[in-house]
Order: structure tokens, then C-alpha cells, then sequence
């Protein structure tokens, strides 16, 4: 039984990749470029109006990442946290991620 939230709700497009992947959470940019967290601990930048990749960061850690954000505005800077609470920030220009120091 449609609810007043899901009758808004509509498919615009599928986009599928040259594999399968989980898409834990989507976080527009600009226009139509989104930055899209993968289980596979994956950042990608990606156009979704022309189906284009723009940019990539393979996170390596044994966890799947849960959560992530831009941090302080920065746009090429991006808090990732994983289920053992731990965050990484995520340098998208330089291609680093290095444990971020927070108090619990």
C-alpha cells in the first residue's frame, strides 16, 4: 500500500556498472554530479545525467564503510566512518585517507 512518502518517490534512471555494486549513500555536489559511497569502500564522482565517472578512491580497510560527509564545506575532503567507529578523511585531490583524530 503506497504512503504519502513513497507515492513521491520515482525511478529516474539506472545506471549499471561493469560490476555490482552496493550503493550505501549518494551526496550531491552540483548540477548533477553526485559523490556516491560504495560497501566496497569505494568514492566515486559521477555525473549522473551522462553516466560518467569523474574521479575514484578506493578506501583501503577491512571494514565496508557506513557513513561519510563532506568535512568543514571542503568538497575535495571527506569524513568516512566504518562500524568500529572509526573515521578516515579522505583527501579526493591528493588520494590519501588518514585516521581522523575525534573524541567519542
Amino acid at each position: 500500500m503506497p504512503t504519502a512518502f513513497s507515492a513521491g518517490i520515482k525511478l529516474e534512471s539506472k545506471f549499471q556498472g561493469a560490476e555490482n555494486r552496493f550503493a550505501i549513500k549518494l551526496l550531491h555536489l552540483r548540477d548533477e554530479v553526485f559523490l556516491i559511497g560504495y560497501a566496497s569502500n569505494e568514492l566515486v564522482v559521477k555525473d549522473l545525467a551522462s553516466g560518467e565517472e569523474l574521479d575514484k578512491y578506493q578506501i583501503d580497510y577491512h571494514e565496508p564503510l557506513i557513513d561519510f560527509d563532506v568535512y568543514r564545506g571542503d568538497l575535495s575532503k571527506i569524513l568516512v566512518g566504518f562500524r568500529s567507529e572509526n573515521i578516515f578523511q579522505v583527501n579526493m585531490l591528493t588520494k590519501q585517507a588518514n585516521p581522523f583524530e575525534h573524541n567519542n
